[in-house]
């Protein structure tokens, strides 16, 4: 199964480069995690509530998990107005592959997958454009 997750090109949280929602100045540094906080305010809101507020996803993250999407355009539909700032921050589209049952799908098509069992294949630059939806 393909996974979709935005994560910094050079800032690392495990074994994989660090998405921006790590929050730790120690880990994105300061300037990024300034830049960003507007998303976090208005992600707090139940249209972006994370996994430990989504029943499918059993309210939680387990240490070894981290997050992305199920499909490129539910990530772009999560990122809609932030997808500028994430970019000039330094972030970008990394594509996994995961086998299925290392993965949980929540609502949003948030995907929790085990970090040991993702397999990158491919980073990519956010389409500035992109449409969720629209065929491309």
């Amino acid at each position: 199964m393909h996974i979709y997750r935005v994560a910094h090109k050079t800032h690392m949280n495990g074994k994989l480069p660090a998405g921006p929602y790590v929050r730790r100045y120690a880990i994105l540094g300061a300037d990024i995690v300034k830049r960003l906080e507007w998303m976090y305010d208005l992600h707090a809101g139940s249209s972006h509530s994370g996994p430990q507020n989504d029943p499918l996803l059993q309210y939680t993250i387990f240490s070894w998990e981290r997050c992305g999407f199920d499909s490129l355009d539910n990530l772009y539909r999560w990122f809609e107005h932030f997808t500028e700032d994430l970019h000039e921050c330094g972030f970008r589209i990394y594509v996994y592959d995961v086998a299925r049952e290392a993965v949980r799908v929540g609502k949003n098509g948030q995907a929790l997958f085990a970090e040991d069992c993702a397999s990158e294949l491919y980073v990519a630059d956010f389409d500035l454009n992109y449409t969720p939806g629209k065929a491309v």
